[in-house]
């Protein structure tokens, strides 16, 4: 268990750290309008953080480690459990709620100083989905505007977050805190940041989500945020973003400390499926002997669990997209299929595998070869009965 912290304590020291020039006033909701702490007692309290506010009827919540009420403290509140990521502080919205029956909350702040035209800036805050939330979502996302954005404005759903997860998966997680991050290119006099989920209810993914025995109050039929540490910085070029999300290695370096240390893996081995990756050059679609070790490795996991499920999930990078789209070759295809191929000589029943060819998950174009490498893979996900 040790070395893997320490694995993951150096994989996240070796990530590229953003420079101080965060434009982002209070960014970790720990500084007070009054006094020398914040010391919520209600809910609907985010204008007791210093210089943020919300746009929206009723406002967001501000949660502190200096209160006494079980509404509002850190890190167990009404909503569940969650520890500050810095500080003493943080924010919480309600991003959906079932057929509407409660109204979307948002955060807002000015940032310290207004965008440059044509310049590129790295956009990033941290959610974790509270405990008693029943359901996940996608589209929590972020506007920059050079005018404050209003209630009414928000009602029309006409405004459209520039800032989604890279993926904009659903965002399910209540242990960690996940980034939604990404890069945007200003028009120039941007000055406002606002935070929530801007999508008609029709246009929301949700996820319905199992209760933790370790929580005794009922779930809220809703998906409700913890907020975060809110960047706004500049970023030398439109690759410049080095978002947690978007690194492969440290995503699965996190899956594998969590499941070790709920005891899954030892109780589960047919949990590693999901650790294993099989990686394709540029264009291509043949196996080298790399992934063919670790396919046997995959077939030898999955023969122990005749009855084992796997999603057999393909995707290509945006340079190859661009390539084979004009030649009309769905490469995602053909990498899941030799696969798939190879899993079944190893002896997989092909009825146990569904294949799920892949796009690329990148937002921006590039050619940076980092990023594109990311892409060009095959992996695997239990699923679940």
């Amino acid at each position: 268990m040790k070395h893997l912290l320490l694995a993951l304590s150096l994989l996240t020291i070796s990530f590229l750290t953003i420079g101080q020039n965060n434009l982002v006033p209070n960014s970790s909701f720990d500084l007070p309008v009054k006094g020398k702490a914040i010391k919520t007692k209600n809910l609907a309290e985010i204008e007791s953080a210093k210089d943020w506010y919300s746009p929206s009827e009723p406002k967001a919540d501000l949660y502190t480690k200096n209160t006494k009420s079980e509404l509002v403290s850190i890190p167990m509140n009404t909503r569940g459990r969650e520890e500050a990521e810095n500080g003493c502080c943080y924010a919480g919205f309600l991003a959906y709620s079932y057929k509407s029956k409660d109204p979307r909350t948002y955060v807002q702040t000015k940032l310290i100083d207004t965008l440059e035209a044509g310049a590129f800036y790295c956009v990033s805050f941290n959610v974790s989905l509270s405990d008693l939330s029943k359901f996940g979502v996608n589209n929590i996302g972020a506007v920059l505007s050079k005018e404050k954005i209003d209630a009414s404005k928000i009602k029309t759903f006409k405004t459209k977050p520039q800032i989604l997860q890279y993926k904009n998966k659903i965002m399910e997680d209540q242990y960690i805190w996940e980034d939604v991050c990404n890069v945007f290119r200003a028009e120039g006099g941007e000055q406002y940041i606002t935070i929530g989920n801007f999508a008609k209810d029709d246009d929301v993914l949700t996820k319905k989500l199992k209760k933790s025995r370790a929580f005794t109050k009922p779930q809220t039929t809703d998906a409700y945020y913890y907020l975060e540490d809110v960047k706004v910085i500049k970023a030398d070029t439109a690759v410049g973003c080095k978002c947690k999300s978007m690194n492969i290695e440290k995503a699965e370096m996190e899956v594998v400390v969590r499941k070790w240390e709920s005891g899954n893996v030892e109780e589960n081995p047919e949990l590693l499926v999901e650790l294993k990756t099989i990686e394709f050059a540029s264009k291509a679609k043949v196996l080298d002997e790399s992934a063919k070790k670790t396919l046997n490795d995959v077939a030898k996991i999955i023969a122990a669990k005749p009855d084992l499920k796997i999603e057999v999930i393909g995707q290509t990078d945006y340079m190859e997209e661009l390539m084979m789209s004009k030649a009309k070759v769905d490469l995602s295809k053909k990498r899941v299929e030799v696969v798939a191929d190879a899993l079944v000589a190893a002896g997989v029943n092909r009825a146990n595998l569904t294949l799920s060819p892949l796009k690329s998950t990148l937002s921006t174009k590039t050619k940076d070869e980092k990023l594109l490498k990311n892409d060009r893979k095959v992996y695997f996900k239990i699923i679940k009965k």
